[in-house]
């Protein structure tokens, strides 16, 4: 399974050099410059300001993530197929793409916290460490949690075509449900907590004290949301092993889908 694993995440490597597949820089670069230009200077420094940023981040790391992935798998069905017969294990071909993935969205983030970094002042004092490197590691999780929530969609459907058509509704769920545009009650307030929006607003509006900065100000706040952004180191390991999770039950989950082309193609 190692050997196997080492070979596909070569050839997957040779692929994006050969090919020149370097558009997942470009888009990083692209979504977070447009970001730098478009959100307000009082980013960092008032409620209102802070969480429409972080908002703004959270969607834009969403939507890499989805992005990156969302045509791996469906768009070369009929090779994987292929290799299938030639004894590839499911294993091992989920394992390099897990791996492969780690690396674009490393530098993702990478590119994106850079930009970050020069373009907003804030705090440098983190929950538990410096907030450049708690920043960091959350946006990784959000971009690689939404990168194999794409390889799920890429795993079940049959066509790059379906997986497009998609997006939107997935992307749509993402940015209605983490309650940050109107309040939400009842189900969808539960269904909430399966979305990684609602976690990924949490997460960066912890790190940023949105807490505290909604303490400080006296304007009117529709609905209490400032409990979801306590800024304590239980907090954060919650808000870390929450995303971990989600993790693991999608990479369980395009085990599955492979599984099935594997099944259904032999």
């Amino acid at each position: 399974m190692i050997k196997q694993t080492k070979t596909l995440l070569s050839t997957r490597f040779h692929e994006m050099i050969n090919v020149k597949q370097y558009k997942f820089v470009v888009l990083a670069f692209l979504m977070i410059s447009l970001m730098s230009f478009v959100l307000k200077e009082d980013i960092f420094k008032t409620y209102s300001a802070t969480r429409s940023g972080i908002f703004t981040l959270v969607c834009a790391s969403i939507w890499l993530g989805i992005f990156n992935s969302i045509q791996t798998i469906c768009s070369c069905r009929q090779r994987i197929i292929d290799d299938f017969l030639n004894e590839m294990r499911v294993g091992s071909f989920v394992l390099s793409e897990l791996i492969f993935q780690i690396f674009i969205c490393f530098i993702q983030t990478l590119i994106v916290m850079i930009v970050f970094t020069f373009t907003f002042s804030y705090n440098k004092e983190g929950i538990i460490t410096k907030s450049i490197i708690e920043y960091f590691i959350m946006i990784f999780l959000i971009i690689y949690s939404s990168d194999i929530l794409g390889l799920i969609l890429s795993s079940f459907v049959k066509s790059s075509v379906t997986a497009m058509e998609l997006m939107p509704f997935v992307l749509v769920i993402q940015m209605i449900l983490p309650g940050t545009l109107f309040e939400l009650k009842g189900i969808l307030e539960k269904f909430s907590f399966f979305t990684i929006s609602k976690w990924g607003m949490d997460a960066l509006g912890s790190i940023a004290n949105l807490e505290k900065l909604a303490s400080n100000e006296t304007i009117n706040i529709k609905y209490n949301t400032t409990e979801c952004f306590i800024h304590t180191q239980e907090h954060f390991v919650e808000i870390v092993c929450v995303f971990l999770l989600f993790i693991t039950i999608s990479v369980f989950m395009t085990y599955i889908g492979v599984w099935k082309i594997k099944k259904n193609g032999l």
